[in-house]
């Protein structure tokens, strides 16, 4: 019975070992080891996690002497190299703040209103869960650097992106129903998008109809475009259908057959 245990007891330990063992920890800080929160951290697997509001991604990986590293926040210099395992699976990466006019009191001012807005926590969320959805952070929209929002989620793939007389009308992956635009939670309304809605086929009908009908009621309707400069965008999250997005959005958006775009602004450097 002793001899039972005690194998019980090493196999038990041996599995404890292995799941921790599958977890590793980057810790981002700059070089007065200030943490600096929600930075891009990427694996040279691919797997990429934001940070926490302490400066820390935690992975499912695999831990090695060093590790390889992509590391990202608006306001400092990229790092790219590799880690060194400090103890325990831990990593720390060190940013250099960038030579700019943008005080680092502001960088992290910036950091800490998207946060109240709940963008991480969504992102955090939606990365446990089953949810469809799509997040844009300030690091990759710079990345990017798009010349229009449209250009930003057009292709995306819970968004079909179409066009009326040169401006962008966003619907679902059918191209048949409403994409709901939210600007820093607030629905947009008079856009390009109400075509595809029911109140909208009414008020294409009592315009006569037709292409007739369907010409002036665009005419008098927004595109994403012309509401929001993609400067000022300081974020971006999708969701596939209404029904699956947090309540907060839902309850802004309204009744939804399609899709929930949200578009948090607050411009970057």
């Amino acid at each position: 019975m002793r001899t039972f245990s005690l194998v019980v007891a090493l196999l038990s330990a041996s599995l404890t070992s292995q799941v921790r063992d599958t977890t590793l920890t980057v810790s981002v800080s700059d070089s007065a080891g200030r943490a600096i929160p929600y930075a891009q951290v990427t694996l040279a697997s691919g797997a990429s996690r934001v940070a926490d509001d302490t400066g820390r991604a935690v992975f499912k990986s695999a831990r090695a002497d060093s590790i390889r590293v992509l590391v990202r926040r608006i306001g400092f210099q990229a790092l790219s190299g590799w880690l060194h395992d400090s103890g325990g699976g831990r990593y720390a990466a060190i940013l250099t703040p960038l030579p700019q006019n943008l005080a680092r009191v502001d960088i992290f001012d910036r950091n800490t209103a998207l946060a109240r807005r709940g963008f991480y926590d969504r992102m955090e969320r939606v990365r446990r869960g089953a949810t469809s959805a799509w997040f844009m952070t300030p690091e990759e929209i710079e990345l990017r650097n798009p010349g229009r929002v449209s250009h930003l989620v057009g292709g995306q793939q819970y968004i079909k992106l179409q066009w009326y007389s040169g401006r962008p009308v966003l619907t679902g992956r059918s191209g048949s129903c409403q994409i709901m635009v939210l600007l820093d939670g607030v629905r947009l309304t008079g856009m390009l998008e109400e075509a595809y809605t029911p109140d909208g086929q009414r008020e294409i009908a009592r315009l006569g109809g037709g292409e007739r009908g369907y010409s002036q009621f665009m005419a008098q309707r927004m595109s994403i475009d012309d509401v929001v400069n993609i400067m000022s965008v300081q974020a971006v999250e999708v969701y596939a259908n209404a029904a699956s997005a947090p309540v907060e959005l839902q309850r802004a958006a309204g009744s939804s057959p399609c899709g929930i775009i949200a578009i948090w602004t607050g411009g970057r450097p």
